[in-house]
């Protein structure tokens, strides 16, 4: 009976070794697994993966000697406890790099978008200055630039919302089609109707879309070698300089470069004199204080365009303006070929005043 119950004890160990070396068995093959999707752990899989073999040839040894299926337990809950942590470490460097590709993504989103994109998109720029300090001739060669195209001044951006844009005059009034018998082709020619549609808007970029709908300048003019018609626009507003606008117009057209024409006094007082207006230096000073202060809250924003050095040289000059609102230079655009272009359907009376304003150095006066 004791070599019976010897050999039934025996078969005990045997069946519960068995299955617990099947057991080993199987945590190696997860353990291989685990390797496979975890490559940054595989140091310490490898080194999991010996310990496995240590722990079974502990197992075999244990099965010759007859030791109790208790001491095998202890064994085999090493080995799943060394497999649980290989296991949670692979996991906890999956979960970071799950985490950093995660956060590389958004990296990559925020450095598309960390550009903001323009508010006034068909709006190129803004020209300003005191009356007669060559923001007409400035802004006149810019609109030799493919597609772009504006009226002799626009003037809106004064008006605190679209809506009261009736009560911005004169250029409310000159803008209206066939104002007191002006057929200018450099004003808007809006119909009452189009005013209506602008002054229902619910800001000034889509006052100005509309605008751009209804006026002739961006209808009827045209440029086919760039596009069929020029649909970005340039307002030129000298009065936009004055402080109590100036500001406020600047905060009204986020990311839309302003061009801003410096005369010297002396040349200013005479410019205006002759016009029988006078300029006194106390306001001319305050005007320019202020363009400095707001400057310097929009600091890559404004350029300041020296009077003198744009007559001396306006090649020079305008190629740094153009660099500044992102278009290409042509010496040539100083003929107004471009404008010329645009209006070639147009009577001949206006292509004889845009050849008027032909730009000559040192020859030009304003």
């Amino acid at each position: 009976r004791e070599t019976e119950s010897s050999s039934n004890k025996n078969d005990s160990v045997q069946d519960a070794t068995s299955v617990l070396l099947a057991d080993v068995d199987l945590l190696k093959e997860q353990n291989h697994s685990n390797m496979a999707n975890h490559t940054k752990t595989e140091t310490n899989d490898t080194d999991a993966s010996i310990e496995i073999h240590k722990e079974k040839n502990v197992v075999e040894s244990s099965l010759s000697k007859n030791d109790n299926v208790q001491d095998l337990n202890v064994v085999v809950q090493t080995d799943l406890l060394k497999e649980q942590a290989v296991s949670d470490q692979g996991s906890e460097q999956e979960e970071e790099e799950a985490a950093n590709q995660t956060e590389g993504i958004l990296d990559e989103v925020n450095d598309s978008t960390s550009t903001p994109s323009q508010s006034f998109p068909n709006l190129r720029a803004l020209v300003v200055g005191l009356e007669n300090s060559g923001t007409s001739i400035t802004s006149r060669l810019i609109m030799n630039a493919p597609c772009i195209i504006g009226a002799f001044e626009t003037g809106f951006l004064i008006a605190s919302e679209p809506a009261s844009i009736d009560k911005v005059d004169p250029w409310y009034q000159w803008h209206k089609n066939n104002n007191n018998g002006s057929t200018s082709p450099f004003l808007y020619r809006l119909q009452e109707q189009d005013y209506q549609d602008m002054k229902k808007a619910n800001n000034f970029v889509q006052m100005y879309d509309i605008l751009r709908s209804k006026s002739h300048l961006f209808n009827d003019l045209i440029d086919e070698e760039y596009c069929s018609k020029p649909y970005q626009m340039v307002d030129k507003t000298p009065r936009y300089v004055y402080p109590e606008y100036f500001e406020d117009v600047v905060a009204k057209t986020p990311n839309v470069p302003v061009i801003v024409l410096v005369k010297p006094f002396e040349k200013q007082k005479e410019s205006w004199a002759r016009r029988n207006t006078v300029l006194r230096k106390e306001w001319y000073d305050k005007v320019f204080q202020n363009v400095e202060n707001v400057q310097q809250k929009y600091p890559h924003r404004i350029m300041l365009v020296q009077y003198d050095e744009l007559m001396a040289d306006p090649s020079l000059v305008m190629n740094t303006v153009f660099q500044f609102i992102g278009l290409e230079w042509q010496s040539d655009y100083l003929a107004m070929t471009g404008l010329k272009k645009k209006f070639v359907n147009y009577p001949q009376d206006v292509q004889n005043t845009i050849a008027k304003w032909e730009f000559v150095a040192n020859k030009h006066t304003d």
